[in-house]
Order: C-alpha cells, then structure tokens, then sequence
C-alpha cells in the first residue's frame, strides 16, 4: 500500500484531501493499522499528527480503536497528544475501552497522559465503557472508578 501512495503522491495527488467524513489519510492509514503507510505519512509533513477527522477523533484515537498498540506506539512517538478529547468528550482510554483492547489501554495507561477517571458528554467513565474483566481489573488497578 506504501509504494501505491507514494507513487501517486510523487505523481502529484493531493494527500491532504479530507474524505466524506472529515477524515485525513493519516486517519485512513490508522483504521487500516498500516505501520509502513503511517510512517510514510509522518515523515512527509502531509497532515497534522493531532488534526481532527470524523466526531473530533485523532489519527492516535483511531489506531487505538483499532486495537493497533504499535501504530499508536508510533504516533506517541512522533508526538501525538493523547490527553485531546473528541467531540463527544471521549478520551483515547474511553474508546479502547470501548472496543476491548487491553494491550492498547495499557500502553495508554503507562503514558501518564491521561485523567483515567475522565467524564465524556454523557458521564461515563472508561471503566463504565470497559468491556470483559481484564479491561475492568486493568483500570480498577490504576484508580479507575465507576459512575
């Protein structure tokens, strides 16, 4: 996928073309969890490692969605703030825990970045949207509290 995008960016197409949906291709490279494409992507300045695709959500929100702890892993690296908020007042925590990704809430977890006991819009918390009791034992283990 790599070589395909660089070779149209080389031939000129417009990587910072937002789709129908707000988001970015660094954002597509994210849901796809295509380290390489991410990579490429960084290293060429093309989009804003913290701009805001569909619902407010970060390139690091989506990969972490995704469950792509080395894709996220990457983007902290490179500078991606994981203490922004979506528009439904979602943390990176609170959309891991959404989806069940533990080793992704770990890694986040372990960045110290985030308030694990943050309200989105409609007042939950990660622990309330954690899913399975490994999610629920992770959180609880670093302070989180319910509703």
């Amino acid at each position: 996928m790599k070589d395909i995008i660089e070779f149209l960016v080389g031939m000129g197409a417009d990587a910072s073309v937002l789709d129908a949906s707000g988001d970015t291709i660094l954002h597509q490279a994210c849901i796809g969890a295509d380290e390489e494409t991410v990579k490429y992507f960084i290293s060429q300045d093309i989009v804003d490692i913290n701009c805001r695709g569909y619902r407010g959500r970060t390139p690091v929100m989506v990969a972490a969605e995704m469950g792509s702890v080395e894709v996220v892993k990457l983007l902290v690296s490179e500078g991606a703030d994981l203490s922004l908020v979506d528009t439904e007042g979602c943390t990176i925590l609170h959309r891991v825990c959404r989806r069940g990704h533990a080793e992704v809430a770990s890694y986040v977890l372990t960045q110290n970045r985030i308030d694990i006991n943050a309200r989105d819009m409609a007042g939950r918390t990660a622990l309330d949207w954690a899913k399975g009791k490994d999610m629920h034992d992770l959180l609880v283990s670093h302070g989180a509290r319910s509703l």
